[in-house]
């Protein structure tokens, strides 16, 4: 794979960035020599011994490291070689996006009331969501601490009824919430959750699966806030103490219906496993709808969702420009989110981030395009303008782009492979 690597060549400067596990090998052969004053190895005679070190000599490695300033590489092994770049595609991900976007960068998310009368009734409140990713226990206090501070501002802004619907503008990110190259049995789990424009708690909803009282009786499962709409069909039976634990779960796309196999053992303690939600925006509404209810804000009409930019043009009345929000959100920093998907391999965020790259770009597009061109497609997928953009920002850094565009950031590989200077976007994988 290709890393970008703005420090200079020299030997000094170098040898403090490797790792401590890459100087290992280089300090030993130091130690070992004899009491003339050895020569400083060379970075790349530093990693060619790592990594011809048991067990890494069992592994395949491709590895450039380029300096973008000289536009030179510093060091290369195998860069031509084929691989399937997996989680490693986060890399570049989030090197795309600290530099397109800034490690400054943080989402906004808005809240409308308009139409608000002296008696604190609202016509309607409309969330307007730009795909924040952090609103959830990874970032704050817990996964609703997030919908539980909007609430707060609401009613902190003196409304007290809604007297049409509490609506969700989703429009921001196009209409492929999961990638087609998931396979069935992933879509159930939290790693394959759905993006969305407006999301919480990583788009997963946890379930807590304990054994019965006795062998043969089915297992107790509960679903605690925030908690999925599922239907559930359980079939999870309760094995005798010392068994194996067991648990499948399986769930049409688009379906609430969930079904759940297997075993667990009598002496299991309960465990919570983490699920993707179907539709994220419409669970987050139903959450904040929730905690605007604990505060005694009335909804009368219900929730909706708006997916299509049509739609969602008409949401704030004929004066959308001059509209003015009541509550507005603020995301941590991008250097914070991004640490949020490098250190635990986080794919959802990972893939949130990717389709902000793509509506970003595509704002660009739109603002630059000369007056009577035929508009851009409303519903073009933001992930391919994501990758576009990816693609030539990598041409920066220096690698170049191979056989296929950028696909999604999670690693479930397609026939064609990728390759260590033209990487095709997958970043993260099953559980």
């Amino acid at each position: 794979m290709s890393v970008p690597h703005p420090v200079r060549p020299d030997a000094t400067r170098w040898t403090r960035r490797w790792s401590a596990g890459l100087l290992i090998p280089w300090a030993a052969a130091c130690a070992a020599a004899p009491t003339a004053r050895p020569r400083a190895a060379a970075p790349a005679e530093v990693v060619d011994s790592a990594v011809a070190t048991p067990p890494l000599d069992r592994t395949h490695w491709g590895i450039e490291v380029r300096d973008p300033g000289r536009g030179r590489a510093l060091y290369r092994l195998n860069p031509e070689k084929h691989f399937v770049p997996a989680s490693n595609m986060k890399l570049v991900v989030t090197a795309v996006a600290l530099a397109e976007l800034g490690p400054e960068y943080r989402y906004r998310t808005e809240l409308f009331a308009p139409e608000v009368r002296d008696d604190s009734v609202a016509a309607r409140l409309v969330v307007f969501g730009r795909g924040d990713p952090t609103l959830s226990a990874r970032f704050f206090e817990s996964d609703l601490a997030p919908v539980e501070a909007l609430a707060d501002s609401v009613y902190g802004a003196g409304i007290r009824r809604i007297e049409g619907e509490l609506v969700v503008d989703a429009s921001s990110f196009d209409p492929e919430w999961v990638h087609p190259t998931w396979e069935v049995g992933d879509l159930p789990w939290y790693y394959a959750a759905p993006v969305a424009a407006f999301a919480i708690a990583e788009a997963a909803a946890p379930m807590i699966v304990a054994p019965g009282a006795t062998p043969g009786e089915p297992a107790v499962v509960s679903f605690p806030e925030p908690a999925e709409a599922f239907t559930v069909r359980n079939r999870l039976v309760t094995d005798t103490a010392g068994a194996e634990t067991e648990v499948q779960a399986r769930r049409p796309l688009g379906s609430y219906t969930l079904d759940l196999t297997g075993t667990i053992a009598l002496d299991r303690e309960p465990d919570t496993l983490w699920l993707a939600v179907v539709d994220p925006a419409a669970h987050a509404a139903r959450a904040l709808a929730s905690a605007l209810e604990r505060r005694g804000v009335d909804i009368g009409g219900g929730i909706r969702v708006v997916y299509d930019s049509a739609t969602a043009a008409g949401l704030l009345g004929p004066d959308t420009a001059a509209a003015t929000p009541v509550v507005v959100w603020t995301s941590p920093p991008l250097r914070e989110i991004v640490a949020g998907v490098l250190e635990p391999s986080q794919n959802w965020i990972a893939e949130q981030l990717l389709k902000t790259l793509g509506r970003a770009h595509r704002a660009r597009l739109v603002a630059g395009r000369p007056r009577g061109r035929a508009p851009l497609p409303r519903r073009r997928r933001r992930d391919r303008f994501g990758r576009r953009r990816a693609g030539r920002r990598l041409r920066a850094f220096g690698p170049e782009p191979a056989h296929a565009p950028c696909d999604r950031t999670t690693p479930r590989p397609r026939p064609s492979p990728a390759v260590g200077r033209g990487v095709p976007f997958r970043t993260g994988g099953a559980g």
